[in-house]
């Protein structure tokens, strides 16, 4: 729920280990108590970007999130769901396609136009 100043109570990082998301997150930690679900893959970075959060002064819940594994994913954040508001939800996921073969050769560079 958003406070009378329209500060949101909590939030949800899909992608909790971008730098925008955290920066988002710490941002509106200053602006009074929060309550953050980090949604990322069990890495060294998530943990970095909870301990970062935490000393933004928000609580926050870890959930497992991996959008290779969406299905099990989802699962995960409707288990959140079930017993969390999500006032505010930041998508900061992404996932590149196979980059075999798509960074031009040297010969490729020299004729283009640039």
């Amino acid at each position: 729920m958003l406070s009378g100043a329209g500060h949101p109570d909590s939030i949800l990082l899909i992608g909790g280990t971008s730098q925008i998301a955290i920066a988002t997150a710490v941002t509106l930690s200053s602006g009074g108590p929060l309550h953050v679900v980090l949604a990322a893959r069990a890495t060294a970075g998530r943990t970095a970007a909870a301990t970062t959060l935490r000393a933004a002064g928000a609580t926050v819940d870890v959930v497992d999130f991996d959008a290779a594994d969406l299905d099990r994913s989802l699962t995960a954040l409707d288990e959140t769901f079930d017993h969390r508001v999500v006032d505010v939800a930041v998508v900061a996921q992404g996932q590149l396609p196979d980059q075999t073969g798509s960074r031009p050769t040297r010969r490729q560079w020299s004729r283009s136009a640039w």
